[in-house]
């Protein structure tokens, strides 16, 4: 995945940060890399933000963010290094905001 100011390009598409007069799309996209999953997310407003990763059992497996943070893009990196190996699903909940996705985790 690569983020611009405009755009984030990654396995999940192209989705727009800047959905217009500077107010920013809620979005998600995550990518497996050797060892470590990064998250992309883009959030429109301050708030508390909770980035958590389950099994395919519904089982928490890792809470990756828990805190308030501004609006706009960021970025958060998961070692998978000690972790379970296969279909995983993340959820991203912030302030009016909630996506739900699956990703592969390969080592």
């Amino acid at each position: 995945s690569q983020c611009s100011a405009n755009a984030c390009f990654g396995a999940l598409g192209t989705v727009a940060i800047d959905g217009g007069g500077g107010a920013v799309t809620p979005f998600t996209t995550a990518r497996s890399l050797a060892g470590v999953v990064e998250f992309r997310y883009a959030i429109p407003v301050r708030g508390a933000v909770v980035l958590q990763v389950f099994d395919a059992a519904g089982r928490q497996v890792a809470r990756v963010v828990d805190q308030s943070q501004a609006a706009g893009a960021h970025v958060a990196r998961w070692s998978t290094v000690t972790q379970p190996r296969g279909v995983l699903f993340y959820s991203l909940t912030a302030p009016g905001f909630r996506s739900q996705r699956k990703i592969v985790v390969l080592q």
